[in-house]
């Protein structure tokens, strides 16, 4: 332990300070406080550039190898396993919660009878759930949908596409034609 309490010297070595070890802990003149390579935060381990628990945590370091690039975006700058990160350049991936008020789940982006599946052989209901017959139509599967309504086996919406192109619109008007449920 190094405890300097005159303001002398220049640069790390000014005074006043307080250093343990290497200086990877200090406390310097201005009474910040820098603890690097080592030890622990109430259970969360310090690194040189990273703060941690398990696999959630915090990296400073956009070259980080032990928290790895997604290809084509630096590391993971906040993450919690692989559900949920954000890498440096602003990359955010999550397969669950919400954004503007629309809730994500693993392959679904959606809000009240709005929404988008980005999966075309398994469909996601809204809690999540796979092959569910919600998004299913006699049509295809669909990749965007919009209103509610129903039929027996098939969740049929006011209007969607299919992720082979195929639309579907109770009403509406294309190209100055009225579209109705029976009609054109």
């Amino acid at each position: 332990m190094k405890i300097k309490f005159s303001s002398t010297g220049s640069g790390d070595d000014k005074g006043p300070y307080i250093k343990f070890g290497s200086g990877h802990f200090k406390v310097d003149n201005a009474g910040n406080l820098t603890a690097e390579g080592g030890g622990t935060i109430a259970r969360w381990t310090i690194g040189d550039y990273v703060l941690y628990n398990a696999d959630v945590g915090m990296n400073s370091n956009p070259n980080n190898s032990k928290y790895p690039s997604i290809t084509g975006h630096n590391s993971k700058a906040f993450f919690a396993n692989n559900s949920f990160y954000v890498t440096h350049d602003g990359y955010l991936f999550s397969t669950s919660g919400k954004i503007g008020g629309w809730n994500i789940t693993n392959k679904t982006l959606y809000q009240n009878n709005v929404g988008m599946n980005a999966d075309s052989t398994n469909q996601y209901d809204p809690n999540g759930t796979s092959n569910n017959t919600n998004l299913k139509t006699n049509n295809g599967n669909m990749a965007f949908w919009a209103g509610a309504g129903a039929s027996s086996g098939n969740n049929i919406k006011n209007f969607y596409v299919t992720h082979d192109g195929y639309l579907f619109s109770k009403s509406g008007n294309i190209a100055g034609w009225a579209v109705s449920e029976k009609s054109f």
